[in-house]
C-alpha cells in the first residue's frame, strides 16, 4: 500500500488481499481505552498507507465482499470502486483429495502465521485440558508466538509442532490429516482455508463474515473467540470418523467453485474496463 504514496498522478489498480486497518479496528475494541495507545504505530505504518492507496486507486480488487464492505467503510469509497474477484483453488490441492488414504484416523491440522490474530493458543490451551481427544495435532508455521506452541508441545504428546514447512512439506501434511482448525480472528479471504478444503478436511474454524462466505454451510462454525467450543467440536470429529468424510466431501466440492483462471479473467476485464472509464 506505501506504493500508493507514490502515485498520486498515475492511474492504478490496487489489488488488496486483506485490511490491516480493520484488524486494528477489531483488536483495539477487545482491550481497556488507555492500552489502545499501543495501537497507534500501527495506524501510522499500515492504515494509513492503506487509506491512501485505496482513495487513490482508480479501482479496488478485493477477494471476498467480507473484505469489500471493510474497505467501502472504513475508507469512505463509492460501492462500484470495489469490485471481488474471489481467489482459486490450485489443481495441486485437488488432487490430494483422491490420494488421501482410506478410513483415516482423525488427525488435527494448523497451518498459518503464528500470531495471536490466528487465534491458535488459546485453543491449543483448550485442547491440552481435553486428554479425551485421541488424536494428534499437528502446527505448522512461525510467528512471534513460536514459544508457545513449543512450550504447549512439549507438554502434550499429542501436539507435534512442525515449524515451517515448504509447498512439498505442505502437501504431505495435507495429504496425511482430515481436520482443519481456523481459529482465525480476521482474513481476507483464507487462502490457508481453501487449501485444506480443496484436499479434503473437516474445516472447523471461528464464525465470521469471510469464512462463512468461503467455507458456507460445509464446514463447523463456532462464536467468535470461543476456544472451548471449537475443541468441543473437534472432540465430536474424533469420536466420529464418518462425520469427518462427510464434512470432507463436502468442502471439496465446495472448493472446486474457485478458479484461478477465473479471477484471471475477471482481473483483465476490470483493467479494460477501466482503461476505458479513464479515456472518457
Amino acid at each position: 500500500a506505501s506504493i500508493g504514496f507514490g502515485l498520486g498522478r498515475v492511474p492504478f489498480i490496487n489489488l488488496e488481499g486483506t485490511s490491516v486497518y480493520a484488524e486494528i479496528e477489531l483488536f483495539a475494541a477487545r482491550v481497556p481505552p488507555l492500552k489502545r495507545v499501543r495501537f497507534l504505530t500501527g495506524l501510522a505504518h499500515y492504515a494509513l498507507p492503506e487509506m491512501v492507496c485505496n482513495r487513490r486507486a482508480a479501482k479496488t480488487i478485493v477477494p471476498s465482499a467480507a473484505l469489500k464492505s471493510d474497505i467501502v467503510r472504513l475508507h469512505n469509497l463509492a460501492d462500484n470502486r470495489v469490485i471481488v474477484v474471489p481467489h482459486g483453488v490450485e489443481a495441486e490441492h485437488l488432487a490430494l483429495y483422491e490420494r488421501k488414504p482410506a478410513k483415516m484416523k482423525p488427525r488435527l491440522l494448523f497451518v498459518g502465521r503464528l500470531h495471536f490474530r490466528k487465534g491458535l493458543i488459546p485453543v491449543l490451551e483448550e485442547f491440552v485440558r481435553r486428554p479425551d481427544i485421541k488424536a494428534e495435532f499437528v502446527i505448522a508455521g512461525d510467528g512471534p508466538q513460536r514459544t508457545d506452541v513449543e512450550r504447549l508441545a512439549a507438554a502434550d504428546p499429542r501436539i507435534r509442532y512442525a515449524g515451517s514447512v515448504n509447498r512439498k512439506q505442505l502437501a504431505q501434511l495435507l495429504l496425511e490429516t482430515n481436520v482443519f482448525v481456523f481459529p482465525t480472528f480476521y482474513e481476507g479471504f483464507g487462502l490457508a482455508l481453501t487449501e485444506a478444503m480443496a484436499s479434503g478436511h473437516a474445516c472447523v474454524s471461528y464464525d465470521i463474515a469471510v469464512v462463512r462466505e468461503v467455507l458456507g454451510d460445509t464446514g463447523l462454525l463456532v462464536p467468535l473467540d470461543s476456544p472451548a467450543a471449537l475443541v468441543g467440536e473437534l472432540a465430536k470429529l474424533v469420536r466420529h470418523p464418518a462425520l469427518i468424510d462427510a464434512y470432507a466431501a463436502r468442502s471439496h466440492e465446495r472448493a472446486r467453485e474457485f478458479s484461478w483462471d477465473d479471477a484471471r479473467r475477471s482481473i483483465e476485464q476490470i483493467a479494460r474496463d477501466t482503461v476505458r472509464e479513464l479515456k472518457l
